[in-house]
């Protein structure tokens, strides 16, 4: 393996044997985290099952079940989102996004929108959702004007703005997300995707986003307390969506009072 520096940045070069080692590290990863999940009764697999690489010798037993057939929606949604990320993370890694933070538009208040909202009104403070379609009612609205919606919303009181940013399945963007700050929007945008890698945290931070939602039924304790670390230092607010009690129990325990705010985005 070799390095060199390119723009006050390593990039590393591998040779044939050093490619074979990265490959068994990430897959030794990639089956922790899933250990590490199934531990915490999360059932919703981030990734296909594949076997091992070439030439593996571990300490994991592996047993394949269900190679390349998603058991549900959410699956196949993340399944999908794995290579996705993948892709991306190749084309733009994560030194390069950390540059564009320098330009990204300042963050605005997630929190104190839905506070100030409450304060203003009494009544519960609206986040109010963009999404043109969705993979079961499909398109609900063929006449989607972007900005039209967005400004709708704000004149009818929405403290805040759920982007879905999901291109395949819900025909949203990260391009609305800028679109959307563009038109001059002064409500926080809630950046509503599927997230399981840290890396989508700073691209949507590069976009514009001012919180991003993390699912519980998909992320180990550990990924989402480290996640939520993440965004503090971006200062960007994070909403944690829990669907079952066992996950309600796990995130209200990383709630601590360093993270008090987050009573106000936890559903």
């Amino acid at each position: 393996m070799q390095s060199k520096s390119k723009d006050d940045a390593v990039v590393f070069s591998y040779d044939g044997d050093s490619r074979a080692e990265l490959k068994i590290k990430e897959w030794e990863v990639g089956m922790f985290q899933d250990e590490l999940a199934g531990s915490q009764s999360i059932r919703i697999r981030r990734r296909p099952p594949t076997g091992p690489p070439l030439h593996y010798v571990g300490p994991f037993e592996f047993r394949l079940q269900n190679k390349g057939n998603t058991r549900n929606i959410l699956e196949e949604i993340l399944w999908n989102k794995d290579e996705e990320i993948s892709q991306l993370k190749d084309g733009k890694p994560i030194y390069k996004l950390k540059k564009e933070l320098e330009y990204a538009s300042p963050v605005k208040d997630f929190i104190g929108a839905l506070k100030a909202s409450y304060a203003c009104t009494g009544l519960p403070a609206l986040i109010s959702e963009v999404k043109k379609s969705s993979p079961s009612r499909e398109v609900l609205r063929k006449d989607f004007d972007l900005v039209q919606v967005v400004q709708a919303y704000e004149e009818g009181g929405a403290a805040c703005l759920s982007v879905l940013t999901d291109t395949k399945y819900f025909q949203g963007s990260f391009e609305n997300m800028e679109a959307i700050n563009r038109a001059g929007v002064k409500c926080p945008l809630l950046c509503k995707e599927f997230i399981i890698d840290a890396w989508q945290i700073y691209y949507a931070r590069t976009k514009g986003a001012d919180a991003v939602l993390l699912i519980a039924a998909v992320l180990p304790d550990l990924d989402i307390e480290y996640m939520i670390e993440i965004c503090k230092s971006l200062g960007m607010a994070t909403l944690v969506e829990v669907c079952k009690i066992i996950n309600s129990v796990a995130v209200y325990s990383l709630v601590s009072s360093e993270y008090s705010n987050l009573r106000y985005l936890f559903w």
